[in-house]
């Protein structure tokens, strides 16, 4: 057995395991947590920024990126039409759209399984894996636009719906002074 295939036997459970517990967290119902959803909402923006600059050289790539995306704000426009919005006793919860997150994951994960086998033989055949040819694919940087984006883009608006259901929540009573 090669270190490649001793490589392939051991990350394809973890893999597999990561996807499948990635799945659950996609389409189940999640509690609004503010820094987790802000922290998407402006890390995915700076890797976007950063593969964009890795992306100039090819122009393929970059009108690619960009256009994955545009395609990925419009696909959260929707995903908030259909996620479902719970404020229950003042505890915020949504449920993402199923088919959305499924969709979006087996995108992920086909083109990571690709890269992964096209990498692995580029290594036999050169003696690297050729880690730049993420920017140099234009398929890559379409589906990597398309997540990053799909995911900035769905934090900001759960983000917009939580801010909404804080100003319309009942607020306290200020504490009285005793005399």
């Amino acid at each position: 057995m090669t270190n490649s295939q001793i490589v392939l036997a051991v990350m394809i459970p973890v893999v597999v395991w990561r996807l499948y517990s990635r799945y659950r967290k996609l389409v189940g119902k999640q509690h609004v947590r503010p820094a987790k959803l802000w922290m998407s909402a402006t890390l995915f923006p700076l890797l976007f920024v950063l593969i964009a600059f890795g992306s100039l050289a090819n122009q393929t790539a970059l009108v690619c990126l960009i256009g994955g995306g545009v395609a990925g704000v419009c696909l959260s426009v929707l995903g908030h039409r259909l996620t479902r919005y719970e404020n229950t006793a003042g505890v915020l919860s949504y449920t993402p759209n199923a088919t959305i997150g499924l969709t979006l994951l087996l995108i992920l994960s086909g083109r990571i399984g690709f890269r992964f086998f096209q990498m692995a033989d580029a290594a036999q055949q050169q003696g690297q894996a050729g880690m730049q040819a993420l920017t140099n694919s234009p398929l890559t940087t379409l589906i990597l636009g398309l997540l990053m984006c799909y995911y900035a883009s769905y934090s900001i608006g759960i983000l917009r719906w939580r801010n909404g259901q804080l100003k319309t929540a009942p607020q306290a009573a200020p504490p009285q002074a005793s005399d």
